[in-house]
């Protein structure tokens, strides 16, 4: 009896903890999706409006969900550093540029116009990893 009684109370908290597991990978699925929505609407409106990027120099790169936090919608482009005149794309002296937006809670359709908007008044160079 007691034996039975120490192997449940053990039992217990491991599925417990397996319970939280599964509704945390829920809600990390959750926000991947919407990560990925984001990223999926930024790309179109970069296709859409590729002047967003090409008057300061840049290309489009990869636009999707940053693999080390899967709630992260990640942009890249290349072209000149910051401190570099804006030159042809793609030209010698390019680097690749990374842009993280984490999940804010925003709908990603907000969120896609919002870093959109941004990229029409602000160089793309300034809002990546330094």
């Amino acid at each position: 009896m007691l034996l039975d009684h120490l192997t449940a109370s053990r039992a217990a908290p491991t599925a417990v903890a397996a319970t939280e597991r599964a509704l945390l990978a829920t809600g990390v699925r959750e926000r991947s999706a919407l990560s990925r929505r984001t990223a999926r609407l930024i790309a179109a409106g970069l296709r859409d409006r590729p002047g967003l990027l090409t008057r300061w120099g840049l290309e489009p790169g990869w636009t999707g969900t940053d693999f080390s936090a899967p709630d992260t919608t990640l942009v890249t482009f290349t072209g000149p550093p910051l401190t570099a005149p804006p030159a042809a794309p793609g030209g010698p002296e390019s680097r690749q540029f990374l842009w993280r937006l984490p999940d804010d809670g925003t709908p990603p359709e907000e969120r896609a116009a919002g870093a959109l908007r941004g990229l029409a008044g602000t160089d793309p160079r300034t809002l990546a990893d330094p």
